[in-house]
């Protein structure tokens, strides 16, 4: 009896401690990639970090942003940046991936947070 009984106690305690586990995980972000867009306009701001926003067109590329957002100090921000300034040079169309749960939070708009761009 007392075997089964520790073996009842282990499960329940095992099922415990995996729910609280998937219980703090964090929620996954929610990235989206578009289509083909061009780069309208962008502004890099060297008082906040060096972060970058920009506008493409078609606007509604990305439901449920204004336009994307280079955060100076992520990973690859020099790359994104010289990639961006190209694009609009060029006005060459480019493929951007933005989480939509990652805002900047310099604007009232909705500049979504890069995740992945290149030139398409």
């Amino acid at each position: 009896m007392k075997c089964i009984m520790q073996k009842i106690l282990s499960r329940f305690l095992f099922a415990c401690a995996s729910g609280l586990a998937f219980l703090s995980m964090p929620a996954s972000a929610v990235v989206f990639g578009s289509d083909a867009v061009t780069v309208t306009r962008y502004y890099i701001y060297a008082e906040i970090n060096g972060d970058v926003i920009f506008w493409y067109s078609p606007a509604t590329a990305i439901p449920g942003c204004d336009g994307g957002w280079i955060s100076g100090t992520q990973a690859g921000t020099k790359s994104m940046v010289a990639t961006l300034i190209a694009a609009k040079a060029s006005s060459a169309p480019m493929t951007i991936f933005l989480n939509t749960e990652s805002l900047w939070s310099g604007s009232g708009s909705r500049f979504c947070k890069v995740d992945a761009m290149g030139l398409s």
